[in-house]
C-alpha cells in the first residue's frame, strides 16, 4: 500500500453529511487456521454523518454497520462469527464508529476514535488514503486495523485470525 499524500486528498467543504448506507462499504481481509488461509469479506453500513469543520481538525465521523451483516461468502463461517461465540450479533447488532480527534502530519490525515464491537469500546485509528469532493457528494477512502481481542472477542485463536485489516468507503452528501 503506497503512503498517503497530501495530493490524494482534498478537503471537503465545511458541513454536515450523511452517510449513504447504499454507496458506503466497509471491507476487510485477514488470515484463519493459523494464518494459512485469507479470508476477505465484507459488513454494511446503515448510518452515519461525516461533520467537516472549518478547522478540519475539529472533524467528526460517526458511522454504524450491522453486525449480521458479516460476509465473507461461506455461509457456515458466516453464522459462526455473527453468533454469541465472536460479534454475537443478536445481543449487539450494531458496530459503531465514533471519531474522537483529527490529526495531519506530512500529508497524511488520521481520524482517531473508538469502534464498538459486541459492547465493548477500543481504539481504532482510521487513515484516509483519498478523498474527493464533487458537487454536494463526498468520498473518503480510509484503511486501520481492528484487534478483536481488544474487543474481548477471543474464541478461536489460531483458527480465526485476530487482526482484520479495514478498507472504508464511505460515500456521503451534505446536508
Amino acid at each position: 500500500m503506497s503512503t498517503p499524500t497530501a495530493s490524494a486528498v482534498t478537503i471537503p467543504p465545511p458541513g454536515a453529511y450523511r452517510l449513504d448506507p447504499a454507496s458506503s462499504t466497509i471491507s476487510f481481509k485477514t488470515r484463519a487456521m493459523f494464518g494459512l488461509l485469507p479470508v476477505k469479506g465484507t459488513f454494511n453500513v446503515t448510518a452515519g454523518t461525516l461533520v467537516v469543520a472549518d478547522e478540519v481538525s475539529a472533524s467528526t465521523l460517526t458511522a454504524t454497520a450491522g453486525a449480521n451483516s458479516f460476509n465473507t461468502g461461506n455461509d457456515k463461517r458466516d453464522h459462526h462469527v455473527t453468533s454469541q461465540d465472536f460479534l454475537h450479533a443478536d445481543a449487539h447488532p450494531d458496530l459503531t464508529y465514533q471519531s474522537t480527534s483529527v490529526t495531519e502530519s506530512a500529508g497524511r490525515w488520521v481520524l482517531h476514535g473508538d469502534l464498538v464491537a459486541r459492547g465493548t469500546a477500543a481504539p481504532l485509528d482510521l487513515t484516509v488514503v483519498s478523498a474527493e469532493t464533487r458537487g454536494n457528494t463526498v468520498t473518503v477512502e480510509a484503511t486501520g486495523s481492528v484487534d478483536r481481542y481488544a474487543h474481548r472477542i477471543t474464541r478461536g485463536k489460531g483458527m480465526a485470525g485476530r487482526r482484520l485489516q479495514l478498507t472504508v468507503t464511505a460515500v456521503a452528501t451534505r446536508d
